[in-house]
């Protein structure tokens, strides 16, 4: 894996500065699925697979919500004062990062949060082949919740040792991995709103104590 990082500053106007601009709020997948997401909230617009040129608008939009009360954890990482994020503490809730993938027959979505969660979601590929498009934004629930170290500004999906996992880039410096869980239920029934937050099981893949990961790329071997 490429792992692009810049040096931490000192500067606390300029760090503010280059940490907004570091979060990666836009992915693609292909063509036909895009993760856009702005302060507390995040969309995927998934494109018809029957769509062309000239039915471009069948579409599909989800909104990613975020993990309720319900999920929180015991485990969750406590604030050691040290995070070099900048939030204000009413911006806990703020996306830093999103993603999105296929694996099998599922597309996958992530968001990494201000308060420190991962939340992962699904939805099977074969729901969206039907076309035309709905105003209203369906709603997805997260499959899966994970804790954070660090706030995580980078995402990406991949596979290691033949398990797919997600790959989160830390305000550390670290890159750490969690699995996708593929047997987990669909993201868009109502029972994942109660799904517990976890901080393991988790794999340190690289560790960088003087900067920051602001971008991270995965390339095969």
């Amino acid at each position: 894996a490429y792992l692009y990082a810049i040096p931490d500053d000192s500067s606390v106007n300029r760090s503010k500065t280059v940490q907004a601009m570091s979060k990666q709020l836009l992915y693609s997948h292909n063509s036909d699925v895009i993760v856009a997401a702005l302060n507390h909230r995040a969309f995927a617009v998934v494109s018809s697979s029957s769509s062309d040129y000239q039915t471009s608008q069948n579409a599909t939009v989800y909104e990613l919500m975020a993990p309720s009360s319900k999920s929180s954890s015991t485990d969750a990482p406590k604030s050691d004062g040290n995070d070099k994020s900048g939030d204000k503490p009413n911006d806990d809730n703020e996306i830093q990062a999103v993603c999105c993938t296929k694996i099998g027959s599922c597309l996958w979505f992530a968001v990494s949060r201000g308060v420190k969660t991962l939340s992962l979601y699904s939805i099977p590929a074969e729901s969206n082949t039907e076309g035309g498009f709905e105003e209203t934004a369906k709603l997805l629930y997260p499959s899966a919740i994970y804790n954070l170290p660090k706030r995580a500004r980078s995402l990406a999906f991949t596979s290691v040792d033949g398990l797919q996992v997600i790959v989160a880039g830390d305000l550390s410096g670290d890159a750490i991995t969690f699995p996708v869980p593929t047997d987990a239920p669909s993201s868009t029934s109502n029972e994942n709103e109660g799904v517990k937050a976890m901080s393991t099981p988790k794999r340190l893949l690289l560790g960088h104590t003087a900067s920051m990961l602001t971008g991270l790329n995965v390339v095969s071997s």
